[in-house]
């Protein structure tokens, strides 16, 4: 194998591996999506189960070793909102 034939083959496989890297991007986003869409199939009137998964799909999106959410009684909110 000469040298160009050697530097298609590393492109070729730099290529490769970069395809391969967007490919595992876009399922892991496809998994967060469908995660949240069946939170929702399941708990339409629930609110709690599809911020959850949203929150936990998000982290998981992100890779984020941990995550924290906070949330606010109306008599907490500005205005009682």
């Amino acid at each position: 194998m000469n040298q160009l034939e050697t530097g298609e083959a590393s492109e070729a496989a730099h290529g490769n591996s970069d395809l391969q890297k967007e490919l595992a991007e876009v399922l892991r986003q496809r998994a967060a999506i469908s995660a949240v869409l069946r939170a929702i199939a399941n708990s339409p009137h629930d609110l709690q189960p599809i911020f959850q998964a949203i929150l936990d799909s998000a982290a998981h999106v992100c890779r984020a070793a941990m995550f924290m959410t906070l949330s606010m009684s109306s008599k907490e909110k500005p205005n009682g909102r």
